[in-house]
């Protein structure tokens, strides 16, 4: 099997996805693919040719930060019942109330999206000439490495901006400095979030030695929520001033 993510965390690098796809068939091996970072809206696994398709239902798909599941979808019936099977025999559910949450995040997941990438977009380009920030990724640029060959496949660039402002001290300083951005893990909800990778999510790489670690100490992950963009630009403005 090849595992795949539409976009990396928190890098966010892109494979060539159809690529990847493409490469499995050729190998005669199952491809499964995270595209939690995308959400449904903006890229289709399974319509691309994939085996299997899967989302953390904890963000975009809830949208609203209440609710912890996930989902697979699969190409074909007879990969849903051997999946279906070991749901059984492990005796993995949601509840009740957790399915409800996401029914009703889905009726509005497209809105929701749709205002994020929007938003997402306008500060990825604000970030990107901003003097204090050294690098900022963003698969809707046209300076990410994959913008091209992802406009293939991609109906929308996702909410997730990562952003470098040269070290950990500088970039602990933004988040502890914004006031309407939420300095927190987690991504995909209304609100949105802004993480030092290094110090958060991703700090294991601080309990080992590592000569060259895969998050540069100054990386900032923002997930771009539903505000209004002016507003959000003015805050990472505020806190980027500050460094």
């Amino acid at each position: 099997m090849i595992f795949v993510e539409v976009i990396a965390n928190p890098s966010m690098a892109m494979p060539n996805l159809i690529g990847v796809i493409e490469l499995a068939k050729r190998k005669q091996v199952l491809s499964f693919v995270d595209a939690t970072f995308a959400s449904p809206i903006c890229v289709q696994p399974i319509v691309l040719g994939a085996d299997f398709s899967m989302h953390s239902c904890s963000k975009y798909i809830g949208g609203h930060a209440d609710v912890i599941g996930g989902c697979v979808t699969t190409r074909t019936l007879d990969q849903w019942k051997r999946l279906k099977l070991q749901q059984l025999t492990t005796g993995s559910a949601l509840s009740p109330f957790d399915a409800a949450l996401l029914a009703r995040g889905l009726k509005t997941l497209p809105l929701r999206v749709d205002k994020i990438c929007s938003n997402a977009h306008h500060i990825a380009q604000f970030l990107s000439k901003h003097p204090k920030v050294l690098h900022t990724h963003y698969p809707g640029l046209p300076s990410h490495p994959m913008h091209e060959v992802a406009k293939k496949y991609m109906k929308n660039w996702s909410g997730m901006i990562a952003f470098d402002v040269g070290s950990s001290a500088a970039a602990i300083k933004v988040v502890e400095t914004v006031r309407l951005i939420i300095h927190a893990v987690s991504l995909g909800g209304t609100e949105s979030l802004m993480e030092h990778a290094l110090s958060m999510s991703h700090s294991s790489q601080l309990l080992r030695e590592v000569k060259e670690p895969m998050v540069p100490p100054g990386l900032l992950r923002l997930s771009v929520g539903i505000e209004n963009a002016d507003d959000l630009i003015a805050d990472l403005d505020r806190a980027l001033s500050r460094i």
